[in-house]
């Protein structure tokens, strides 16, 4: 609520009140970096960039293939031999639902998986891991697993991003594409997602152009984790300096991550990426647009674009359009932010497998609320991801 608050007294009429003393409880990155003086953007902005054609742009990319795999009735492809399992013990219902359905079908001869501090589902995760007689290994999240990732075992993988953290996801996709160039990825859907839309129908957008929205009514909303923020940088910096910043992002009805990494970062483009307009329209995908909105309007040369949160494909062919103008053409060092959906920040790792980013950033929560996280078990579904 104070971070959307202090967004939108900026945005909006009349002058922001102070936040320094908001500012100093949150957590900072190693080196904050300082504000930027304004600078000539070195790439077109508007319509004009729609008007550049790929001839005009220098093309080093290889073709990146998302296609999703058929299941039939949640299970993973029979005729596909897996070496090797990447699983999360989390928590939800749906973690050990997906590890059931992979197990029921897949026997990799190893199985490496993430141990969180909350016990969760990991007893009964774990009995359906054995069943498969492989190799079987743990390894504790927390710092070091945050910023390197996780071991990754040899020949064909299969990662379950089901119940796994957004940065491991990251390093365990990233690293298994440029180690070997293809890697199946699993995920499984809850039922119903916190913010529950029930809870949320008070907080919707009220006026026509989705600039705001019932903000008071957001203290009482339970998200499933609780701020303050802390960042982390995912990649070895590897950037210049001198050049200007783009940062390529998300928005989902967990605003304050997106907008926590905004205050903390200066950036001369952005682009935030926004669910698409569903029917009839779900409260969290209003909460979601009008944050992203709220900090485009907030923020110069900021726009957001809607795509489905689950939309790998389409993800991915975004961040290359974005990456072609901004890098490759305009200069820019290019920075993604794993604000979203778990395959979002799947899409960001398979473009950071072969593309030069100039930086990753999680946030992490003070705390993740067990209870109130997600509830349920959805579709399973499977994609195989080949540079």
């Amino acid at each position: 609520k104070e971070i959307l608050l202090r967004n939108h007294a900026r945005c909006g009429s009349g002058s922001a009140q102070d936040d320094g003393e908001t500012a100093e409880k949150t957590q900072k990155i190693d080196k904050p970096d300082q504000a930027m003086e304004p600078k000539q953007l070195l790439v077109p902005l508007g319509g004009s960039e729609d008007n550049l054609t790929e001839q005009a742009i220098i093309d080093q990319e290889r073709e990146i293939k998302v296609p999703e795999i058929k299941y039939h009735e949640d299970r993973f492809p029979p005729d596909v031999s897996i070496d090797c399992l990447i699983v999360g013990l989390g928590f939800e219902d749906r973690t050990l639902e997906s590890a059931r359905r992979l197990c029921s079908t897949v026997r990799p001869r190893t199985t490496i998986a993430l141990e969180y501090q909350e016990a969760g589902k990991s007893t009964e995760i774990v009995q359906a891991i054995e069943r498969s007689k492989g190799e079987f290994s743990k390894h504790t999240y927390g710092d070091d697993t945050i910023r390197d990732g996780l071991p990754t075992g040899d020949g064909n993988t299969v990662i379950d991003v089901t119940g796994l953290a957004k940065p491991i996801i990251f390093h365990s996709v990233r690293n298994e594409l440029r180690r070997k160039g293809s890697v199946w990825i699993c995920y499984t859907e809850a039922e119903n997602y916190y913010p529950l839309d029930a809870d949320l129908i008070e907080v919707r957008v009220q006026d026509k152009g989705g600039h705001r929205i019932l903000l008071e009514g957001l203290k009482d909303i339970l998200t499933g984790e609780e701020g303050p923020y802390e960042i982390y940088r995912l990649l070895h910096p590897d950037s210049n300096d001198s050049r200007q910043r783009a940062l390529f992002t998300f928005s989902s009805s967990k605003h304050e991550r997106l907008l926590s990494l905004l205050e903390r970062r200066d950036y001369d483009l952005i682009e935030i990426v926004a669910p698409v307009a569903s029917s009839p329209s779900s409260p969290r995908d209003d909460v979601a647009l009008a944050a992203a909105e709220i900090a485009a309007r907030n923020y110069p040369n900021s726009s957001v674009v809607r795509i489905h949160s689950r939309d790998l494909d389409k993800t991915l062919s975004r961040i290359v359009n974005r990456y072609r103008i901004w890098y490759i053409r305009g200069g820019l060092n290019f920075e993604l932010g794993l604000t979203g959906s778990k395959l979002q920040a799947v899409a960001c790792a398979a473009a950071s497998a072969i593309f030069k980013m100039s930086q990753c950033w999680y946030l992490q929560p003070k705390r993740f609320d067990p209870q109130r996280f997600t509830k349920g078990v959805g579709r399973t579904h499977f994609y195989r991801i080949s540079l």
